[in-house]
């Protein structure tokens, strides 16, 4: 490493429990690595991201806590991460000396918000410090226990499989507590309903599924004899999906999911949906075998359920069933066309490609 020349170094803790570099004077950036006591940190990767198109440049510290990236533009200010901590640098710079911050181990309580009462396992906590993100499981007597997490805030969000969602900032102070340092979690949302088809006579086995806003965070029941379901631990807003043999899909906002005392009544009718049938051809008139057709609502087209599709055959011909009766766009490569399905009804197509 070249010889350091004088320079001011601000060194500040920020949001990310890292710390904010301010240099001065060079197209590179070298320095060195070292933990709360002083020592050099070997063998830590460290990484940039800038530019349109993005481009990543990487350094690895050395024996002796040595780093240099190269091939950096000559002003500007980036972020240096790596799984220990996050600094923004502004360029050019002289040599710098940067420290991780100090790190402890600490324990956060997962309790029933409606009682205090301790949530047992199983279930766990996603944990996100800036730097890096892991999923730490809850232990008995609803601890979990948090190691090696840097000084500042942390996003954390609880995953229980019979509980709603709870997402919170929790602060780890300088001297090793945090606070809030217990975590109360809703029961979550509620809804009830029955699952009937055209001529109103129960499905039985139908699969509903509600996808939340957080992550992991699907619940799935099935309808019984009678048609009627029950699914709870929901998001205050879910989406919820009815899926059944030989019916077409059927999908519905619930804007507020209720409690498990006050549930929402959502009943679903299912019909058999529409079909699409068509042949995939090339301009000179030629089919095109093997060719995959996809369906996708034209309105909403990353919805998170699968919708009918099909492989042409020999002649290029396909046929799409249970199609949901709602504007979809049916295509396959380059071509595509939107078709409004009716139950029991069939729509012809042809996609040049």
């Amino acid at each position: 490493m070249a010889a350091p020349r004088n320079t001011q170094v601000d060194l500040r803790e920020d949001a990310a429990g890292g710390a904010e570099v301010v240099l001065e004077a060079g197209s590179e950036l070298i320095g060195v690595l070292l933990d709360e006591e002083g020592h050099p940190l070997s063998g830590v990767e460290l990484f940039t991201v800038f530019g349109e198109p993005r481009v990543m440049r990487r350094a690895r510290t050395d024996d002796d806590g040595r780093f240099r990236f190269a091939g950096l533009p000559t002003a500007g200010d980036f972020e240096i991460r790596s799984e220990v901590l996050v600094v923004t640098v502004t360029l050019p710079s002289p040599p710098v000396t940067l420290r991780v911050p100090k790190r402890h181990d600490v324990e956060i309580a997962v309790v029933a918000a409606e009682s205090g009462a301790p949530l047992e396992p199983p279930g766990g906590l996603r944990v996100n410090s800036g730097t890096r993100s892991w999923i730490v499981e809850i232990g008995r007597g609803g601890v979990v226990q948090l190691r090696g997490v840097p000084t500042g805030p942390l996003n954390v969000e609880v995953l229980l499989p019979d509980r709603g969602l709870l997402s919170k900032r929790v602060t780890v102070r300088a001297d090793g507590t945090v606070r809030p340092s217990v975590l109360a979690v809703p029961r979550g949302g509620c809804v009830r309903g029955c699952v009937t088809d055209a001529t109103g006579r129960p499905v039985a086995g139908a699969r509903i599924v509600a996808h939340g806003t957080g992550a992991l965070r699907e619940r799935e029941t099935t309808s019984g004899a009678d048609g009627e379901y029950d699914i709870g631990a929901l998001d205050a807003r879910s989406l919820l999906v009815v899926e059944a043999q030989d019916l077409a899909v059927t999908w519905r906002v619930i804007d507020a999911t209720g409690s498990p005392d006050d549930p929402v009544q959502a009943d679903f009718r299912l019909g058999r949906g529409g079909a699409v049938r068509g042949r995939v051809r090339r301009t000179d008139g030629s089919a095109v075998a093997g060719a995959l057709v996809k369906t996708h609502i034209a309105a909403a087209p990353h919805l998170p359920f699968v919708l009918p599709s099909a492989l042409t055959d020999e002649s290029g011909t396909f046929v799409l069933e249970y199609m949901p009766v709602i504007a979809c766009v049916v295509g396959t490569g380059t071509a595509s066309e939107q078709v409004k399905p009716a139950h029991d009804t069939t729509i012809d197509i042809e996609l040049v490609v």
